[in-house]
């Protein structure tokens, strides 16, 4: 007997103070995955913060990557990877500065451009093959 899962109300749990695991889940087809290390640091960052963030992009499905045009190998695939923004516009330079004060832009696991902040983890960090 097949059991069909219903990935948006399992992944409807909390996973860290402020982050439930649907935060993470992909578009396409709910799956979610996070890296522990990765999620303790975005806790970090959310508890500094001291305001809410969202997370506009998470583990994303091999075929969700393709649509989004994203990199073949992706840290999004994996779960080692999460671009997040200030809810607030108006915060989103003191959410960087927040990053950089925890996350060093300089270290390769944290960058940003006009939109959104990239939190990742390094090859070192995650998962290696």
């Amino acid at each position: 007997m097949k059991y069909a899962v219903d990935f948006k109300v399992i992944n409807n749990i909390k996973v860290s103070e402020n982050f439930k695991l649907s935060e993470f889940q992909c578009p396409c087809c709910y799956r979610a995955m996070i890296h522990p290390e990765l999620l303790r640091r975005l806790q970090l960052v959310r508890t500094n913060f001291n305001s809410p963030i969202r997370v506009t992009s998470g583990y994303r499905c091999p075929l969700y990557n393709i649509r989004k045009e994203g990199a073949v190998h992706s840290k999004h695939l994996i779960g080692e990877e999460v671009d997040i923004i200030a809810i607030k516009d108006d915060l989103f330079a003191e959410l960087v500065a927040v990053v950089e004060a925890i996350i060093p832009f300089g270290e390769h696991s944290a960058n940003y451009t006009e939109q959104y902040i990239r939190l990742f983890l390094t090859d070192k960090e995650g998962v290696t093959e």
